[in-house]
């Protein structure tokens, strides 16, 4: 009896191992796509930002070129 006692409790530890092993892999596993999902976002944002920086500059541009071409 004392045998299939410890052996049971050792089994019980082992699994409990197993799942804190599981519930880490699964937790990194989330952790790193989100972090992706992040840094993607954060990307995108900054190339929007660039692009109106860069849209509104053109056309600041553009209206100056046509306001000469007009003058003259």
């Amino acid at each position: 009896m004392y045998i299939k006692d410890t052996r049971v409790e050792g089994l019980k530890a082992k699994l409990r191992m197993m799942h804190d092993n599981i519930t880490r892999i699964v937790n990194s596993k989330v952790y790193e796509k989100g972090n992706g999902l992040i840094f993607e976002l954060d990307r995108a944002l900054r190339e929007v930002k660039f692009y109106k920086d860069h849209v509104k500059d053109f056309e600041d541009e553009m209206k100056e070129f046509v306001k000469v071409e007009f003058k003259k």
